[in-house]
């Protein structure tokens, strides 16, 4: 997904919910920021402070790799994860979604695409 890239609202092919603004990685099995995830929030926090944008939306995500009920998870706490980061930089949360097992940016075949798949996302809307 690019930035300024629309989500549509389920179920509604003509009007768009969300504009994504960024994304960041996460390791295998893992919710916690790299150093390079932090950079990338922290620059992003500093353009959303430019453009006046005070809240934002963040979603999980996770590969096909594990069981349902265990991405679930995963895919919240990585989505909390870069909300707290976000609201301890005076970023506004208006909501925290994790989707697990869906949603994916490519396939799933290989060690580097699962990599791409398992981020959070940063969006602006709600």
């Amino acid at each position: 997904m690019q930035e300024g890239q629309s989500l549509l609202a389920a179920n509604d092919d003509e009007s768009p919910k969300q504009t994504f603004l960024s994304a960041v990685q996460f390791d295998f099995d893992s919710s916690e920021l790299t150093g390079k995830a932090r950079m990338k929030l922290l620059a992003k926090m500093a353009d959303l402070q430019k453009q006046g944008v005070s809240s934002v939306s963040v979603f999980g995500f996770t590969d096909n790799v594990g069981a349902e009920a265990y991405n679930k998870n995963l895919a919240k706490d990585r989505a909390s994860t870069v909300a707290r980061f976000l609201a301890n930089g005076g970023v506004q949360i208006n909501e925290v979604v994790g989707k697990p097992l869906c949603c994916y940016l490519v396939d799933n075949e290989s060690d580097q695409n699962r990599h791409v798949n398992r981020r959070a996302e940063i969006h602006l809307g709600n």
